[in-house]
């Protein structure tokens, strides 16, 4: 066997491969590195943009938090400087809690539904606490003005009721600055109700504090609890329901009392020197008249409580009065009972006249002498009606024409009365003794209506006149001499 020289073997591709393998894997890495370092960069600054925009955030946040915090203080501001009088609690206890919910509520630091709604009712209520106050304000100052309105009508119609809470008055009398004193505001949270309660502590000159809250405030306004209780004035009522009663008001040109609400006789006295015939008004058939609208101002809500009570106590029977509404004792059927009697009693009594006068003369001195005992003179009523015409014809025609007649048109020509009617005129001579008869009977007829006891008295004391010694001329004007001289 022959010798062979070995043929070597030179691996030149290898080695390429594996140049070509790292070139690739640097090229890959390259490619890696620069897309990640794109990618970081990128995230970097997304994380930058983020974070300044949760700081833009954060900052408008809390600016927010801040202007609605100053809008608290401005708005308390607003109402104290409208109130100089009032000293005002201050509310920046309540303010600064209000940051600090409203923070943390809107960083979801209070993850809890019910944490996050208590806290959120109690920012609206501290927002109010301004508005609060200014309502609070509203019922004090209408108080204070009511007070200075009424005070000097204490237990009258329109005004106070005396009988309940006197320290009431006395502390409404430094909100009216008719008082020394002080007024300040006062707050507190409820827990109970998470809202906050105002009011004020109303401390008179040398007296102990006491405090009102807005809702005792709006009770006393409203006359709820009795503590400042107006007494109706029921007047207008009163006068509407006399209107209708009498059928005629004060500006009606006629002014004529329903005969039919008259009973009993006429009856005279003399009152100022004037003789003036009266009759007596029927009060129950007055008051049957306007039953109705008694019964309807009665009943119902037309009164509360208080103002029942206030009424008839002070006008109706303040020596048996009604139960105050917060008496353990109190009844109201008892009440609207004695109060609707005591009403329309209060109404007859007062408002409905219990006689109407029916004519009236002035009185000769010779008629004022003779009621006082001077001379002989008969009182029985058909001869002192008789006398009256008999004597106001003699001293003055015209006074007595008008008197008993009204308006008729009638005219004097020395001693004739002419009277003109639509069915012509007649003429009385009054020196004549049976035309001055006549006359005087034709007048009391037209007043009074037939009467024959008084025509009779006519008759008999004409029966006494000296009609010889008439003066000539007669009748020369309205005169206080008579011209038939009674004999003596």
């Amino acid at each position: 066997m022959s010798y062979r020289n070995p043929r070597q073997f030179i691996d030149t591709s290898t080695a390429k491969h594996f140049e070509r393998l790292q070139q690739n894997i640097s090229e890959s890495f390259a490619s890696f590195a620069k897309v990640y370092g794109d990618s970081y960069a990128e995230a970097i600054k997304e994380e930058r943009e983020r974070i300044k925009a949760n700081e833009a955030a954060i900052s408008k946040r809390n600016a927010k938090i801040e202007d609605d915090a100053n809008k608290i203080r401005l708005d308390q501001a607003k109402v104290k400087a409208n109130n100089p009088a009032i000293s005002f609690q201050d509310l920046n206890t309540e303010v600064d809690l209000f940051s600090d919910l409203q923070t943390r509520i809107d960083s979801n630091l209070i993850t809890d539904p019910k944490e996050r709604s208590k806290a959120n009712q109690r920012i609206i209520s501290i927002q109010a606490l301004p508005e609060q106050f200014r309502g609070g304000l509203e019922n004090l100052i209408s108080v204070g003005q009511d007070y200075s309105e009424k005070r000097g009508l204490m237990n009258q119609p329109g005004g106070f009721y005396g009988g309940a809470n006197s320290r009431l008055f006395e502390d409404f009398g430094v909100i009216s600055n008719q008082l020394k004193g002080s007024v300040k505001t006062q707050y507190k949270y409820l827990e109970d109700t998470n809202v906050y309660e105002t009011g004020f502590v109303i401390t008179p000159e040398g007296k102990e504090p006491q405090y009102y809250s807005d809702a005792r405030l709006k009770e006393i306004v409203n006359s709820r609890d009795g503590s400042m209780v107006t007494i109706p004035d029921e007047t207008k009522d009163f006068i509407t329901m006399r209107d209708s009663v009498r059928g005629y008001n004060e500006d009606s040109e006629v002014k004529e009392f329903p005969k039919n609400l008259l009973i009993g006789e006429e009856y005279q006295e003399v009152i100022d020197g004037e003789l003036v015939t009266f009759r007596n008004v029927n009060a129950g058939a007055a008051e049957k008249k306007v039953n109705a609208q008694l019964d309807a101002n009665v009943d119902g809500d037309a009164f509360t409580d208080w103002e029942r009570v206030a009424f008839f106590n002070t006008q109706i029977d303040p020596n048996n009065p009604l139960i105050h509404p917060d008496s353990t004792d109190f009844d109201r059927d008892i009440n609207n009972k004695r109060f609707s009697e005591g009403y329309k009693e209060y109404f007859i009594e007062n408002f409905v006249p219990k006689r109407i006068a029916l004519n009236s003369r002035r009185l000769s001195q010779k008629e004022l002498d003779a009621r006082a005992g001077v001379g002989d003179f008969k009182t029985s009523a058909p001869k002192e009606r008789a006398s009256t015409v008999i004597d106001l014809l003699s001293e003055s025609p015209e006074q007595a024409v008008a008197t008993y007649l009204g308006e008729i048109p009638f005219t004097r020509d020395g001693s004739k009365i002419t009277i003109t009617r639509e069915s012509g005129d007649e003429t009385w001579d009054l020196t004549i003794p049976s035309q001055f008869e006549n006359l005087a009977t034709e007048l009391h007829k037209k007043k009074y209506g037939d009467d024959d006891k008084t025509l009779d008295a006519i008759r008999d004391i004409l029966k006494t006149k000296d009609f010889d010694a008439i003066l000539k001329p007669p009748f020369v004007g309205p005169s206080n001499k008579p011209v038939l001289p009674v004999k003596k």
